[in-house]
């Protein structure tokens, strides 16, 4: 089939109606190359393509085909996939009704490709009694402008031969003389061939330079624009899909449970690193998934939404793991509300300075979906000079006095109701809030706050300025605009903090948009709250997080704290003897453990740090009992039977330390000094 000047979508489209094959993976099973190449050849993405080709078992690959058809599923929450259904039916069809007596199956005929992507034509007509005219069918469409076509337009097909199958007919590669059965005429002459067509058939002659309706009339030669409706047309089956559901499950595959992998959804998310006056960075995170799905539970509608987040530093270390259970309980009203506003998961956590990425994944219990969220984090040191927290802009404020908890985006007692989606509606209010850190005596250099509205122009529309007292006492500065007059479109908030002569010695900004729509979402709010900033538990956690980073000064200060609040916690204890026995304080770890230990009721990490430490100083009777308490309560460990092997050698019972030691050789053969010390007994 020749043609001139298709493009590369097309042409690509093209190869796969020819029976092209994709370069495909040697061992790929039969049903998935089926699939690949018949079921999904005209839905499939490049990368999701990309994404499948990748996969290495035929698990994975049945993971990615449920996650393909749930993301076109216009009713995911149903077990019927209607998209599905009627993908299969056009298939069917188009097997049934064309290519028949050709060399291809329907569906790769050019009618049964265009058929499958866009369904059956609104109107069908074949023009096939003219001598001068070759068999035409002109398809006529409306309505599909979701997929970003003209909202009319005609896909033509005609038959060169009595031989050939009907081929898609382009008003620029192939051009009205193609549709003449008498040659004689140039291809380039299209006034001529438009005008000979015109008289043998009309209706063929007006989509033959143009298949957009309302260029037919008026098109002088072959319609650019009509090439470009044929481009799309090859690309319109997936460009109404996103494939970030692919990269995720491809990122996320190993990571989350089988029954969530594949039902992967989006979300809007937004996320602050917001030092606090003592000195703490916490990062508030906002997530929006695009939907919730709950379950009836006695009158209510409810599901459990669980965090889990991790931090990994520049090295790849993870710095910090945690996993938060956020229980959801709905009234059926509250539930209805959710048709048109969303569900808003918020939270914090402390972290330390430095760099790290942070990967979010928040998943739906009930209808085992996910969606993630990762983010650079630069997490600023601590400083007595004067700074300034990100400017935060909410559409709700509320003053929160509760002093025993942290929560989201709450500074200094000040709530602010925070949405990723940054937009708001004429008439409506704006909050702004900046945070000011440092000594006093830096804060002292701030005497005001001025924040300004600027349009794209950076012209200032609206302005608010806030004293602040000669002491630097104050911590949070907020303001609030009402948006009234301001035409729709992008804006920026920028707090300027002034000194005493009006001069600027530090600035934030952040942008908003203003919307002509008369309704914008606010989220249903569900908070993950933490204890206040002087808990043992932010030291506990602080403390964690340094010993991952290696920086064993600031972990034992934090974990010393932690400790020193409430000596009573195992976990907390434990957090500091983690840190001592690294530094080869055995007896301060040993000293930290002992009440622990005693009664029967000792943790196993309690254990194992209790017998490394008893072992290290000499204490091999001691360590031996702990290490043989160890095993009978939790089972075997390696590194316990290996220091328990050593602590009977050291004691002189070397039968028993032959038999743990063999013991430990059948759990793991590939321990040469293991081998060398069984040896040498022997011996």
């Amino acid at each position: 089939m020749k043609r001139s000047g298709l493009s590369a979508a097309w042409l690509l489209a093209a190869s796969i109606l020819m029976g092209a094959a994709p370069d495909l993976p040697p061992g790929l099973p039969q049903r998935y190359r089926q699939w690949l190449e018949e079921d999904a050849a005209y839905l499939l993405g490049p990368k999701e393509k990309e994404v499948f080709l990748s996969l290495a078992t035929d698990r994975q690959r049945e993971l990615f085909i449920e996650a393909f058809w749930k993301q076109r599923d216009p009713s995911p929450d149903t077990e019927k996939n209607e998209f599905r259904e009627e993908h299969y039916r056009r298939i069917s069809y188009a097997n049934a009704h064309f290519g028949r007596g050709g060399i291809r199956p329907g569906w790769k005929t050019e009618r049964g490709r265009i058929y499958i992507i866009l369904g059956p034509p609104q109107q069908d007509i074949t023009y096939d009694r003219q001598a001068e005219v070759v068999p035409v069918q002109v398809w006529f469409y409306q309505g599909l402008s979701r997929y970003g076509l003209p909202d009319a337009f005609s896909c033509v097909f005609f038959k060169p031969d009595p031989a050939s199958d009907f081929e898609l007919y382009s008003p620029v590669g192939d051009g009205p003389a193609k549709l003449l059965r008498t040659g004689g005429i140039d291809p380039a002459d299209y006034q001529t061939a438009y005008s000979r067509l015109k008289k043998a058939e009309p209706e063929v002659a007006r989509v033959s330079l143009s298949l957009i309706s309302d260029e037919e009339e008026n098109a002088q030669r072959p319609s650019l624009a009509s090439q470009t409706l044929l481009d799309n047309i090859a690309q319109a089956a997936f460009r109404t899909v996103k494939a970030d559901y692919a990269v995720r499950f491809l990122k996320y595959k190993d990571i989350v449970e089988v029954e969530y992998s594949a039902h992967s959804i989006d979300n809007r998310a937004t996320l602050a690193v917001i030092p606090d006056p003592s000195g703490i960075s916490f990062v508030h995170y906002a997530i929006e998934p695009s939907r919730l799905s709950v379950e009836a539970v006695e009158g209510r509608l409810e599901t459990t939404l669980e965090t889990n987040g991790r931090v990994t530093d520049e090295r790849g270390r993870t710095v910090f793991q945690f996993e938060r259970k956020t229980p959801i309980s709905l009234s059926r009203e509250q539930a209805e509300s959710l048709r048109s506003r969303p569900i808003s998961l918020q939270g914090l956590f402390p972290l330390a300075e430095g760099v790290y990425d942070l990967a979010l994944i928040l998943k739906n219990t009930v209808s085992k979906e996910f969606t993630t969220v990762e983010e650079r984090l630069v997490v600023p040191a601590r400083t007595r000079a004067l700074a300034a927290t990100p400017l935060l802009l909410a559409y709700g404020s509320q003053s929160d006095p509760v002093q025993n908890e942290m929560r989201a985006f709450k500074l200094n007692g000040l709530q602010l109701y925070i949405s990723p989606l940054v937009e708001f509606r004429a008439g409506e209010r704006l909050f702004a809030a900046l945070g000011l850190l440092g000594s006093n005596e830096e804060r002292a250099r701030a005497r005001s706050v001025r924040f300004d509205i600027l349009d794209k122009d950076e012209q200032a529309l609206a302005t608010q300025a806030v004293r602040l007292p000669e002491k630097g006492g104050s911590e949070t500065i907020p303001a609030d605009f009402e948006l009234k007059g301001l035409p729709s479109g992008e804006y920026r908030v920028r707090a300027s903090v002034l000194d005493a002569s009006g001069r600027t010695i530090l600035a934030e900004s952040a942008r908003f948009g203003l919307t002509p729509v008369s309704y914008v979402p606010r989220p249903l709010v569900f908070t993950d709250p933490m204890p206040d900033a002087g808990s043992a538990v932010l030291d506990y956690l602080l403390g964690g997080q340094y010993f991952n980073l290696e920086d064993f000064g600031r972990a034992e200060s934090f974990s010393r704290e932690a400790h020193r609040r409430e000596p009573s916690s195992p976990r907390f204890a434990l957090g500091y003897a983690r840190v001592l026995l690294a530094q080869g304080r055995l007896q301060e770890t040993r000293d930290v453990l002992e009440p622990f230990i005693t009664g029967g009721g000792a943790e196993a990490t309690a254990l194992e740090f209790m017998a490394e430490a008893c072992r290290g100083l000499g204490e091999y009777p001691r360590a031996a009992r702990v290490y043989d308490d160890y095993l009978k309560r939790f089972g075997v460990k390696l590194s316990v039977l290996n220091g328990l092997g050593e602590c009977y050698l050291r004691t002189g019972d070397t039968d028993k330390a032959l038999a743990v030691w063999e013991k430990s050789l059948e759990l793991n053969p590939d321990q040469d000094e293991i081998k060398k010390a069984v040896a040498e007994i022997k011996k």
